[in-house]
């Protein structure tokens, strides 16, 4: 993923920010524990999304405990203690970010090439160690394949990519669980996160791919006219926010504490002033 789910941790309310912080901090040592200590360098906020959606389908109650770490060594701060759900997030951030290094080292060259052919076995630990998450990989490389497909053929259709990418989230969202209705509301709350990332990402790409000539699905179905469609775009990503919120209100987060809220404030405020942001800074 990409940065583009987070709180507005000014709308949040102190202990709301220390949960979720907690939340982040153990998903940085699960990072460590399961993948090795170069893997926190993949940690983004995107998987602390994740982590706390799994661990309300999984019924777990997250265990959060004052701890120091190499970072923060002098004062102890909340960190929610390894479980299922964070292992598991931990271990897809890496293999996505392994996929993205793949992708990335085709396309770049010199000094950044070669931090990306650095990287890559840390991030390739998922898939070699974990057999777990074989099946899984394998699901979200077909996808990826399909997309790159897509993508090196100039696709114009807008839906047909982002309901790709909205394919691989779907799995992850949902894979491994056992209980129908969890995995039916996984899958849908996965489907429009990654139409929503999808097309944040190519909203916020825009003039970057006009200038340098890269694929951008709004430029190839808007081609010169893309900049006045401005305001239609960001009203379709905007919608796939709707999707989200409906789906989400389905999850009984009773095991989870605080949860609930911190979800809400990513969905309603944090996603969508993201989306205000990029949109701001297309407008000047």
């Amino acid at each position: 993923m990409f940065g583009y789910i987070q709180p507005d941790k000014a709308q949040l309310r102190l202990w709301e920010y220390e949960q979720y912080r907690a939340v982040y901090c153990g998903l940085c040592r699960s990072l460590g524990k399961h993948i090795g200590t170069l893997s926190r360098m993949t940690l983004n906020y995107d998987y602390v999304f994740l982590a706390m959606i799994r661990s309300a389908l999984l019924g777990i109650t997250p265990d959060i405990k004052p701890s120091r770490c190499a970072v923060h060594p002098t004062k102890k701060r909340a960190v929610a203690e390894d479980d299922k759900a964070l292992e598991y997030s931990a271990k897809v951030s890496a293999m996505l970010a392994y996929y993205k290094i793949r992708d990335d080292i085709a396309d770049s060259r010199g000094l950044k090439k070669l931090t990306k052919v650095a990287a890559e076995p840390i991030c390739r630990v998922p898939l070699k160690r974990h057999a777990e998450l074989k099946e899984l990989g394998e699901r979200v490389k077909e996808y990826l394949r399909e997309l790159s497909v897509h993508e090196k053929n100039n696709c114009d259709s807008v839906d047909a990519v982002a309901e790709l990418f909205g394919s691989v989230m779907s799995e992850i969202f949902s894979y491994g669980l056992e209980d129908e209705t969890s995995v039916r509301i996984a899958r849908e709350i996965g489907r429009h996160t990654g139409r929503y990332v999808y097309l944040a990402d190519a909203l916020d790409d825009i003039e970057k791919d006009i200038k340098h000539n890269t694929y951008n699905p709004f430029v190839c179905m808007y081609k010169d006219s893309v900049r006045e469609k401005k305001d239609e775009i960001k009203t379709a990503v905007l919608l796939e926010l709707k999707g989200l919120e409906a789906a989400l209100a389905l999850v009984d987060f009773s095991t989870c504490p605080g949860y609930k809220n911190i979800v809400e404030n990513i969905t309603y405020l944090g996603m969508s002033d993201k989306i205000d942001k990029i949109y701001e800074k297309l407008t000047k």
